[in-house]
């Protein structure tokens, strides 16, 4: 068996990695062959099971939500060092997906036939459609929630419908229209029934406002939505909205933008996407290009580049990071920008009012300018409260290593 040392460079895994997290962005893909040979894997295996590290792959495989697909590709490799607790802590958490994606697609379906029924154009992202799409199953991909988008315009409408079915919010429409609809990319909603809980995101925009991405033109229902027959086993004959090829792509880089490029699953969804033949990247150019997305999209495919090997056009790629983009295994983020955007940015989230802050202190209509006022003062609070209280730990765990050191 090969030997491999912690650093051991390889295509498609960023240098310098442990063999915990190498293992693990290898096995977050569609299939482990015949891109990287079998002994890679088994020398990897090893070099973890030397260096009792199962723990840790499990600990990525649940915060990173890869682990239906390490659970797979594990179980096939059949490999002697892989302990037994570790196929049945992912084989737990994958169950667990299973059914709770079963649910949710169910649900999903559901709400697609009302909401078309009602004339609403709406668009489901990401969740078991997608995990159809690029894994080949609906439960590969860890879903917790229905994410679905509309057009800005029929936002307000998509809500009522929404809470015609029973679905819960936390805010009054007037609300939502003077502050959520204007200074929010989504609302989160929630159904509660004996079936369990169906929480769905709805989205008008793809990435916060404050964030300094233009936003989604009205053109995109035009020229990037197409509905057809899918006639997949998932979808059987359902007449869906769905994107063209290239505007998920640009979706899903926007939305790893968005999150700072700390959700791993999403970066995998993003390389299993670039690596079809389909792609057109003179269309993904030129649409990031005229809606001033330019700037987001190449960072999302860099990172991908650096973290799986993904195969992009130069013109769409980095020659090096900014300083605030940390590669997986990664530490909480810096803020992602410099100079006005991030005096935008900080102001944004300072003095706009939010579902939470509504949820603090229901004002009436007449007064909730007060509101700006408020979530300062509020924001302030919780930052004196939990430095406070940080402080006050660190003082008494001070206090009791100088007692037990006293009494030793």
């Amino acid at each position: 068996m090969p030997q491999l040392d912690s650093c051991t460079p390889f295509r498609g895994v960023p240098e310098g990695l442990p063999p915990e997290e190498s293992l693990c962005l290898l096995l977050a893909r569609k299939t482990f062959q015949p891109t990287f040979p079998m002994e890679y894997y088994a020398a990897l295996i090893e070099a973890i099971h030397q260096r009792s590290g199962w723990k840790r792959v499990l600990e990525i495989a649940y915060y990173a939500d890869i682990y239906p697909r390490l659970f797979q590709h594990l179980s096939r490799l059949d490999a002697k060092e892989i302990p037994d607790e570790v196929l049945w802590g992912l084989k737990t958490f994958t169950l667990g997906n299973e059914k709770r994606c079963l649910g949710l697609q169910k649900e999903l379906f559901g709400l697609l036939d009302f909401l078309q029924g009602q004339g609403l154009r709406v668009l489901p992202l990401k969740g078991v459609i997608l995990s159809q799409e690029l894994y080949g199953g609906p439960t590969l991909r860890v879903v917790r929630d229905i994410d679905l988008l509309v057009p800005r315009g029929e936002a307000v409408r998509a809500v009522r419908l929404l809470r015609e079915l029973g679905y819960n919010w936390k805010v009054d429409e007037a609300f939502f229209e003077r502050f959520i609809l204007p200074g929010n990319h989504a609302i989160g909603m929630v159904r509660e029934s004996q079936g369990g809980s169906f929480p769905v995101d709805l989205h008008w925009e793809l990435v916060f406002p404050s964030f300094g991405v233009p936003p989604l033109p009205q053109v995109f229902w035009e020229e990037g939505v197409v509905g057809a027959y899918c006639n997949t086993p998932l979808l059987s004959g359902r007449k869906v909205f769905s994107t063209r090829p290239e505007w998920t792509l640009l979706f899903l880089a926007l939305h790893a933008y968005h999150h700072r490029f700390a959700l791993v699953d999403n970066l995998a969804d993003l390389n299993e996407l670039s690596l079809r033949r389909e792609i057109a990247w003179d269309v993904v150019e030129e649409v990031a290009g005229r809606y001033g997305w330019t700037e987001a999209i190449r960072l999302a495919l860099t990172v991908c580049h650096r973290l799986f090997g993904t195969e992009v056009p130069k013109t769409l790629r980095l020659n090096e990071l900014p300083f605030w983009v940390a590669l997986f295994p990664s530490p909480s983020r810096d803020h992602p920008f410099k100079g006005p955007k991030r005096l935008h940015c900080l102001c944004h989230t300072l003095f706009w009012p939010t579902q939470t802050d509504y949820q603090f202190l229901p004002l009436p209509p007449p007064i909730r300018s007060l509101y700006f006022l408020i979530r300062p003062i509020r924001g302030g609070a919780a930052v004196v409260y939990r430095t406070i209280t940080a402080g006050l730990r660190a003082f008494f765990h001070f206090v009791s290593l100088f007692l037990g050191n006293k009494v030793t």
